[in-house]
């Protein structure tokens, strides 16, 4: 993992995203992950990001009939 785009913020690194080469290509998959994390770091700018429901766990509970 490249830590030289972790704290650089989102609007910097979109404007970036289309760079050729290694750097851009880190910048590409810093922002997947950030997406993927639903992370969202630098000016206020509305981000949609799916999110999952998760199943409530069922151990340890008693069914009755």
């Amino acid at each position: 993992m490249n830590f030289t785009f972790a704290t650089t913020n989102n609007a910097d690194l979109l404007a970036r995203k289309d760079e050729q080469g290694s750097e851009g290509a880190s910048i590409r998959k810093e922002l997947v992950r950030r997406k993927a994390t639903g992370l969202w770091i630098g000016p206020d700018v509305v981000v949609k990001v799916k999110t999952r429901k998760e199943a409530e766990s069922k151990v340890g509970q008693v069914r009755v009939v």
